[in-house]
């Protein structure tokens, strides 16, 4: 991965500014039990795609029925897409409403905006990952689980890098290290290298992925 420019410095000088209300709401972004949620939108359907498909033997039955392969891939792509951008707007219209109704205006709207993207694109790069593994898989909880685990070490990583400025060096290898709601909240712009990151990774998972399961024998 290609760092964003000062990454460490920048980390390091947001750990030491005092939580505010803008800080303290746009940690529901980064929050555990917000990321399990998301992660698990994101990569059980990538398992049970291809993995699962095979597994059950669905796959070989929808592929039977004149649909290609690609139109099938095309078609699990775009659902998980929807699905992730749903939760990624939802997310962001009950942040949005929580603010009107308690009366404040810590963070504006187009600032959740830009966090609910750089959720969404964090999330759909778990997918990615987890789509690539699913079409070298044949079980969908093996899969599942280690794409579990991946998400689990990054955010870990995330958090070590974060808690000791030894180790910030670790944020560019950890996913969880280009999704920074709270930068966002202060600065009012999602990195474009942070994105750029997110976008690549997603494309060539993807990619990778289609091409793996053009090639791969069903069942």
């Amino acid at each position: 991965m290609i760092p964003p420019s000062s990454f460490s410095t920048n980390r390091r000088r947001a750990s030491t500014r005092c939580f505010g209300p803008a800080d303290l709401l746009t940690f529901a972004w980064n929050h555990p039990i917000v990321l399990a949620v998301g992660g698990a939108v994101a990569i059980v359907p990538a398992a049970q795609a291809i993995a699962g498909g095979i597994e059950d033997g669905t796959l070989e039955l929808v592929l039977s029925q004149l649909i290609s392969r690609a139109r099938y891939f095309g078609a699990q792509v775009i659902f998980a897409a929807a699905a992730l951008a749903a939760m990624s707007l939802a997310g962001a219209a009950a942040m949005a409403l929580g603010q009107r109704v308690y009366h404040l205006d810590a963070v504006a709207n187009g600032r959740i905006a830009l966090m609910a993207v750089s959720f969404f694109l964090l999330q759909m790069t778990w997918f990615a990952v987890t789509l690539f593994l699913s079409a070298l898989g044949r079980t969908a909880g093996r899969v599942s689980f280690t794409s579990f685990l991946f998400a689990l070490l990054s955010y870990l990583t995330q958090v070590v890098g974060q808690l000791w400025p030894r180790a910030a060096f670790l944020l560019r290898y950890s996913l969880n290290g280009y999704h920074d709601p709270r930068a966002i909240a202060k600065s009012g712009v999602l990195p474009a290298a942070s994105a750029a990151v997110f976008v690549i990774l997603s494309a060539g998972f993807i990619g990778l992925a289609l091409w793996r399961f053009q090639r791969r024998d069903i069942p």
